[in-house]
């Protein structure tokens, strides 16, 4: 994010670099992903706000008995931080998200784990002192949050039935 503000300073303050083209709001459709078509799906799942309750989270039928295939899950993130069971939840999501229809959206408690997989301090007391212990001990690797961390997705643009959803 620090990145990101000294860009937008520095456009402020100095000419915009040759090899950046700016975009005006009314052309966004020509740069804007495409929606996918989820039609194929009899159902879409939304999952929001884990924040480390597995348990809760297993109380969802199609968690406990098995993904369906007929059915679209979409996670909304803040998937970790004040449960106590994060490294469950981690492994879990690590188990199923390569899945084709699994969509992990990025939260902003993602951000602590994208820094553990980094290696970097993670700017949350709470992630440092209760969560990154909880997953290192429950076996969720910095490997692991990385490739996790990949995986996650800023937005989910789709029709489903006719209905587009952005």
């Amino acid at each position: 994010e620090e990145a990101i503000y000294n860009i937008y300073a520095r456009f402020a303050t100095q000419p915009v670099p040759s090899g950046i083209e700016i975009i005006k709001p009314n052309e966004l459709d020509r740069i804007m992903e495409k929606p996918i078509d989820l039609s194929e799906y009899s159902k879409l799942v939304f999952i929001g706000d884990i924040h480390g309750c597995y348990d809760t989270l297993m109380q969802y039928p199609d968690f406990k008995d098995g993904l369906k295939d007929d059915t679209e899950y979409i996670f909304l993130g803040d998937y970790v931080d004040r449960g106590n069971q994060n490294a469950e939840v981690m492994n879990y999501l690590q188990g199923i998200m390569n899945k084709p229809n699994v969509c992990l959206l990025n939260g902003n408690h993602e951000k602590h784990t994208s820094d553990y997989g980094r290696g970097i301090p993670a700017k949350s007391k709470e992630f440092e002192n209760n969560t990154k212990p909880q997953l290192i001990l429950g076996g969720y690797t910095d490997k692991m949050a990385r490739m996790f961390s990949r995986k996650l997705r800023q937005m989910s643009h789709f029709v489903w039935n006719g209905i587009e959803v952005l």
